[in-house]
């Protein structure tokens, strides 16, 4: 999820200026026009601020059954996955206190899929055994909290056909 914040606000003859920053860490200026000027469109138009997480590709997922009973799956992208309870992390899974605001780290990098535990209360198990770090392999079961997540990476050497 692509998150904005506001950092400052200026208002001088013309258009308000705001600076925000992302979720992807760039700040950005934009400028937001109010009112009837003339030749000039009422709305927010923000320079130069491309959404990094729109062009991550989907390299796998994590499907559950302990949270729905139909089940949940959750998109792994490109680059840095964050799991945890906190509403900043890009898995959110709330509401179970076995999970740690930040928990875990999932980072695809060069066709590889690595973990890391961020120093949560209740570790990180893959395939049953408790882990800090090292290497997803295809098919693994991760749990954290109680909460098991069956790892699917995305083939893609596999020919398209």
């Amino acid at each position: 999820m692509h998150k904005t914040v506001v950092i400052d606000k200026t208002v001088s003859s013309g258009p308000e200026k705001t600076r925000v920053s992302s979720s992807q860490g760039a700040i950005h200026d934009t400028f937001v026009t109010t009112g009837n000027t003339a030749g000039a469109q009422q709305g927010t138009k923000i320079l130069g601020l491309t959404d990094a997480a729109d062009e991550r590709k989907i390299v796998g997922y994590l499907v559950t059954y302990d949270l729905e009973k139909r089940g949940k799956s959750f998109e792994l992208l490109e680059g840095r996955n964050l799991v945890g309870s906190d509403r900043s992390c890009d898995i959110v899974i709330e509401n179970l206190p076995g999970i740690s605001g930040k928990h875990l780290t999932i980072l695809y990098r060069k066709n590889r899929f690595l973990f890391k535990d961020e120093l949560s209360t209740n570790g990180t198990y893959i395939d049953g055994e408790m882990q800090s770090e090292g290497y997803l392999d295809k098919e693994c079961v991760i749990t954290i909290g109680g909460v098991r997540m069956y790892f699917i990476m995305v083939p893609f050497h596999l020919p398209l056909q």
